[in-house]
């Protein structure tokens, strides 16, 4: 067993503190001949880089900052250096996470590849499955986290850590800090190096001699780059690999303390010197994915409409709810507990068929004919001990303090009665055929164990007294539970009688002013009292007049207290009555507690398939309300969907019209490529059409299933392939705090995909490359600057995408880039797959003018479009702007200008435009504008005499401008 250390405040500076679970000797081994470099066991393929020779690098005072502040923590390693070969450190995977709010991020490198792999900050369980499936995957020698990280966090990581024998390092907090993560990346050689070459020079650089503004800049700077441009590039390069938001602050803090322990144990061995971060040998940076879950960012959950968050009405209010997204389509639930394990599987969808298939087994169950009946009473019992779980937290039961009252101790017997009835539903469930393979059936009858949660509810109901509680809003312990209690409540009860007697008794002996009101009262912790009222003369102390004997102890407005001798003897016989019998009845109920404790893992386990349950039933629920059916999970990759719809845009119009949708890559492309079919499917499908002709929804709802395979999906069948990985380019969500254009963020999108996909990716790109000018693509004098680079790159993106071959995504692409459907551009003889929307045309009188295909002109724009929302083979050329214009209010004569200026420019007739007639007014205007040009250019400049008097600079561009002179 590794041995277990805690280092003390004053063996090591406070900032260099940190708990490590191995000896400092396990931290690097002693390196072999020829040694191979480990290998991880995450899936991911690193793409041929090089590096180009960089100049060394200036001294790096950070570096040197953190080599000093560190040399007390390796003078307290216990083994000696000399037996310690330091440079082995960068040949383990070492792992830096992070976690608030039940929230983590992490890095990871990987020695084998010299990669860096970023964890997104993702929601996680509140046992942390997420980062101990992460170390898991990744099987790191060393891991580090932050000591402002949440406890639970620290003590699951440390556990596994333990039971692995990972060396933990718990590191000081601002070693995490995200903005220190962003420079320590920005020192990287990647980033320091811009993969953008220079700028090119212009013809007269180098023909005639000239200098332009870059040979400038190069003969300034030294170096051939512009120092501040670099910088800009690179926090631009930086922001392109989806990192560099504000959303990811713990993954850029794990990425600082990764890189600075990096440079530590370089520093060690003397390898890095002062060359710090910038020293480093990293290669790459890739996004990081879990094995058995789908990697799906922000960008894609939000253009599937997966989730979408709606402010509360009150601005001042931080609150929010669900809108109308996948994930509002599965609520309410009916625990407590169930929507952050729906929002789990939302996030991170599993990749694992046979895990799909058990919960597509389960919703089956739920949606079976004989079920209806046993199904429909489960929300009443999964409301009835949903309580459970906040009962347990706040009655101490998993640890922490014990603040529950009486209603928290009525939720864990309520608990024990609804668990009781939905195991005898469950049972119901088992008699149907083949209901006991069902895995959420065999952890509910193995996890309600009735005769134990009946044990803990009797042991509940025999300690406490409900009614008495609610009255008196305490927990309050039955009579008859504990003996020396009811002697106690027994005492407590009767003072009434007592108090009466004895204040009758002492009445007999005082002066009759006093004895008519004079009374004896308890105050628990004061004890036993004599009050008389509070005459009006008695200004002080030194007025009351009380008894020989008496001695005063407090008064308010009305009355004053005084200790007498029989007030002593009481508080020496009978005591504190009241402290005595609550002091007792919290040990009671601490002991019942203690007793009840025994099955707190019990109730925890059984709660969470309850809740698991719970899930499921939101989907069947879903499944049944929207008509959506079990799909086929197969280990091909392909989408195969008949009769596909959008699960949210479908319940915003009156009707939906659906569509089918056929894709094969990989091996299986390759198996149908072979099959002699006229139009097979392939693993790339370009969409085009008209404006608003539903490609935007086609391509979500195409996208939906593979997310949503999880559960039932939206079609009438489908067959469908694992995904690991979904990319989108199709919402861009611009910001002030960006330092990015539109086109520069789609540009972001895509690169973030082109980098990460895999065979059995899936990538959406709706319009990418909108907002530039698209003329002039195919015109090999245009040059790459030119304003025909959206649509080029939309070319170029979808080349490289052809020539990845079998191991090519998925690609679902809609553009209105109709002139790269040429042979020099993407030829229709390509493998891909085209296909439009389909429209309809009518004339004034009602006659079908063209029912196949969008790309025919309407001859006048009195015939109406009609989108049929149907995907047909083929392209249509033509996108019918003007008539969406038209449709969607648009001046008449506008649409009509802009329809002339098109078929111009169509026909390759500008000349036309630019010799249209003026009318007179716009002639005269003309005129007007030209004499005034004239005068400006005929102005007499030499005139002026600087030495003298400067002319009336007003009055003569008032002449000019032939404008009136103001006074």
């Amino acid at each position: 067993m590794p041995s277990y250390t805690k280092r003390k405040r004053s063996e090591t500076p406070a900032s260099n503190r940190s708990r490590s679970i191995t000896p400092a000797a396990n931290w690097y081994k002693k390196k072999k001949a020829k040694k191979e470099k480990p290998q991880v066991h995450w899936n991911s393929s690193l793409r041929d880089t090089v590096v180009e020779d960089t100049p060394e690098p200036e001294e790096d005072d950070d570096a040197s900052t953190i080599l000093n502040e560190h040399e007390g923590e390796r003078a307290a390693l216990s083994t000696s250096s000399d037996d310690i070969e330091q440079d082995e450190g960068l040949e383990q995977v070492c792992v830096a996470m992070n976690s608030n709010s039940q929230r983590v991020g992490a890095a990871i490198y990987d020695p084998a590849t010299s990669t860096v792999y970023l964890l997104e900050d993702s929601e996680d369980s509140a046992a942390f499955d997420l980062a101990i499936a992460v170390l898991e995957q990744t099987t790191p020698q060393t891991v580090l986290t932050s000591s402002k990280s949440d406890e639970k966090f620290q003590a699951a990581v440390e556990e596994h850590c333990k039971t692995n024998n990972i060396t933990y390092n718990l590191r000081v907090s601002h070693e995490f800090g995200a903005a220190r993560g962003a420079d320590r990346l920005l020192s990287l050689p990647i980033f320091a190096d811009s993969s953008l070459d220079h700028a090119p020079s212009s013809p007269t650089s180098s023909g005639s001699g000239l200098r332009d503004a870059y040979d400038f800049m190069r003969s300034r700077v030294g170096k051939g780059r512009d120092p501040e441009r670099s910088a800009w590039e690179s926090k631009l390069r930086l922001s392109n690999w989806g990192k560099a938001d504000g959303n990811t602050y713990l993954c850029m803090g794990s990425a600082a303390a990764l890189l600075d322990h990096l440079v530590r144990v370089r520093a060690t061995a003397g390898d890095l010197e002062d060359a710090g971060v910038a020293g480093l040998d990293i290669v790459d940076i890739k996004s990081f994915t879990m094995d058995r879950y789908m990697h799906i960012n922000a960008d894609a959950l939000s253009s599937l409409q997966v989730f979408s968050s709606q402010q509360h009405a009150n601005s001042y209010s931080d609150r929010s709810k669900e809108s109308l997204s996948l994930y509002g389509l599965l609520l309410p639930a009916n625990t407590p507990l169930t929507p952050s394990l729906l929002r789990r599987v939302l996030l991170r969808p599993l990749t694992d068929p046979l895990t799909i298939r058990a919960r597509h087994d389960a919703i089956s169950l739920l949606l079976h004919p004989s079920a209806g009946a046993t199904v429909s009473t489960f929300p009443a019992r999964l409301k009835g001990l949903g309580g459970a779980g906040r009962a347990m937290k706040l009655l101490g039961l998993r640890g922490g303090r014990a603040d529950g009252g009486p209603k928290e101790w009525g939720a864990l017997v309520k608990f024990a009665y609804e668990g009781a009835l939905l195991r005898e539903g469950i049972l119901d469930l088992a008699g149907i055929p083949r209901a006991t393979e069902v895995e959420i059936v065999r952890k509910l009858l193995d996890s309600l164990q009735v005769a134990a949660f009946r044990e803990m509810a009797t042991l509940i109901n025999e300690t406490i007294d409900w009614d008495a509680s609610e009255l008196e809003c305490r927990v309050v312990v039955r009579p008859r539970v504990d003996e020396a209690l009811d002697n106690v409540r027994h005492i407590y009860h009767g003072l009434d009688s007592l108090m009466s007697r004895i204040a009758l008794e002492i009445s007999r002996h005082v002066p009759p002013e006093f004895a008519s009101e004079l009374n004896v009262c308890y105050y628990p912790q004061l004890g036993y009292l004599i009050t008389i009222p509070l005459r009006p003369e008695w200004q002080g102390e030194e007025d009351f007049r009380g008894m020989e004997g008496w001695s005063f102890q407090f008064m308010t407005e009305e009355k004053v207290y005084f200790k007498s001798q029989e007030m002593k003897d009481m508080d020496q016989q009978i005591g504190d009555v009241y402290t005595s019998m609550m002091d007792r009845e919290i040990e009671i109920i601490h002991g019942l507690r203690e007793r009840v404790m025994v099955f707190s893992d019990q109730i925890h386990v059984a709660l969470m398939h309850c809740v698991e349950l719970d899930c499921l039933l939101c989907f069947a629920k879903a499944a049944q309300m929207y008509d959506w059916n079990r799909p086929t999970i197969v280990e091909d990759n392909v989408i195969q969907i008949k009769n596909g719809r959008h699960p949210v845009q479908e319940l915003c119009v009156e009707s939906f019209v659906p569509n089918d949708c056929n894709m094969v890559a990989g091996s299986a492309a390759t198996a149908v490529a072979e099959i002699d079919v006229a139009d097979p499917p392939r693993n790339i499908m370009i969409l085009t059409g008209a404006n608003g002709c539903g490609k935007s929804v086609y391509l979500k709802q195409s996208a939906c299933p593979s997310h949503a395979s999880v559960s039932f999906v939206p079609a009438e069948k489908a067959t469908i392939g694992i995904v690991d990985k979904i990319f989108t380019r199709c919402q861009t969500r611009e910001s002030v705090s960006k330092m990015q254009s539109a086109f520069m963020i789609d540009l972001a999108q895509v690169s973030l995909a082109i980098r990460n996909c895999t065979a059995r990716s899936l990538l959406i790109l709706d319009e990418f490359g909108k907002g530039t000018r698209s003329s002039g693509l195919l015109d090999t004098s245009a040059s790459l600057t030119s304003g025909s680079n959206g649509a080029g790159i939309f070319c170029g993106t979808i080349d490289h995408l052809l020539k990845l071959g079998p191991s090519g995504p998925k690609v679902l692409a809609a553009t209105h880039f109709h002139e790269i459907f040429t042979p020099e551009g993407l030829s229709p003889n390509l493998p891909i797959n085209f296909s439009h929307m389909q429209i309809l045309f009518t004339s004034p009188s009602g006659s079908i003018i063209d029912t196949e295909k969008s790309d025919d002109y309407a001859e006048a724009l009195d015939e109406t479009i009609t989108y049929l929302f149907r995907v047909a083979p083929g392209l249509a050329l033509t996108s019918h702007a003007a008539r969406c214009a038209l449709l969607h209010g648009i001046p008449r004569r506008l649409v009509e200008r802009a329809e002339h200026v098109t078929r111009l420019v169509a026909q390759d007739d500008i000349g036309q435009i630019l010799n249209e007639a003026l009318s007179e007014k716009e002639r005269l205007e003309l005129e007007a504008a030209e004499d005034v040009m004239k005068r400006f250019l005929t102005w007499d400049l030499g005139k002026w005499n600087t030495e003298g008097d400067l002319p009336d600079l007003r009055s003569e561009l008032q002449d000019i401008l032939d404008m009136p002179v103001s006074t």
